[in-house]
């Protein structure tokens, strides 16, 4: 298990040294978060960027920081600048997914929810809230097939069962 605790004042110290360290605030900010002090994850990722904007994984890591601070709307700028440098990746889209619906733009979801499965059929994130936000829509047929395929990879990989 990651010791965050004993990490995140070393990386204080390492970016104290050395303010330009882009890797260092990124993991700074990675530590911050698993801690729950948000506000240092953002200010660290915002310093990561600061120093390298091309940088998709604290691009990625800043939107799920402002989506947990229920931000969506930052949260997508930071989702689609990630997805514009490094579009490869299901799990930011379906993150972004997860924003948008929050945010009432359903038809924008299941595009972003698509988008995620087209990369990964198996993405259980993507799978998991596509069911969930047709149910919402009234569309219940087309939702339990994709719950039903999220409890089966559920059950394949083991993964505790998170929502939206």
């Amino acid at each position: 298990m990651a010791r965050y605790t004993d990490a995140l004042p070393c990386l204080d110290h390492a970016v104290a040294l050395d303010p330009a360290h882009g890797e260092a605030w990124f993991i700074r900010g990675n530590c911050a978060y698993q801690q729950g002090d948000l506000e240092k994850a953002l200010r660290s990722y915002d310093m990561a960027l600061s120093l390298s904007s091309e940088y998709p994984k604290a691009w990625y890591n800043r939107g799920v920081c402002l989506a947990d601070m229920e931000r969506f709307q930052d949260a997508l700028v930071s989702y689609d600048t990630c997805l514009r440098i490094s579009p490869g990746f299901s799990v930011v889209y379906a993150n972004r997914g997860v924003a948008l619906a929050a945010c009432g733009r359903y038809e924008d979801a299941l595009s972003s929810f698509r988008s995620a499965l087209d990369l990964d059929p198996g993405d259980f994130t993507a799978l998991n809230n596509m069911g969930i936000l047709l149910s919402r829509m009234g569309r219940d047929e087309e939702a339990m097939g994709y719950l039903d395929r999220a409890r089966e990879q559920a059950r394949l990989r083991d993964i505790p069962r998170k929502i939206w």
